[in-house]
């Protein structure tokens, strides 16, 4: 198992998490039990470009913590498999003035985020109060394995 996060920064934000996201993506594929190389890229950009994201695919006029669109592109061969899930787009002043409202640390918010958005890459969604709290079980799970706390 080979989990890989191709990362692209264009905000104007210095990115000091980039390591414990790997990790954190690791974790999470081998909990999974994902098997092969996986990848996803991540994305981090302005509150400007966020937004036009959001019009864009989303049809609503706001800036957004972070953005998922989620591929599911598997590539299979005699005795390759890979699996690429999607794209991660974080919007870092938006994540760091939450962290600051909510009381969390930077690390706690765009590591809840980033898992987060993982699990919708992975086909969760909020359908349900049920599945809801099943996707926060093992979002938080995550973080919690990791010493990642509130």
């Amino acid at each position: 198992m080979k989990a890989k996060i191709n990362f692209l920064n264009q905000s104007r934000i210095k990115f000091k998490y980039l390591k414990l996201f790997r990790k954190i993506f690791k974790l999470l594929v081998e909990k999974e039990q994902i098997t092969g190389e996986i990848s996803l890229d991540l994305m981090l950009i302005t509150q400007r470009k966020a937004q036009k994201l959001a019009i864009k695919f989303k049809n609503i006029n706001y800036i957004p913590d972070v953005l998922s669109f989620p591929s599911n592109l598997i590539i299979a061969k005699k005795n390759f498999r890979l699996h690429f899930l999607g794209e991660i787009f974080m919007t870092p002043a938006k994540i760091i003035k939450q962290a600051n409202e909510y009381g969390h640390s930077e690390e706690r918010e765009f590591s809840y985020l980033f898992v987060h958005s993982i699990y919708h890459l992975l086909g969760f969604d909020h359908q349900d109060e049920k599945t809801n709290k099943l996707m926060d079980e093992k979002v938080e799970n995550i973080l919690i394995n990791l010493g990642i706390n509130r």
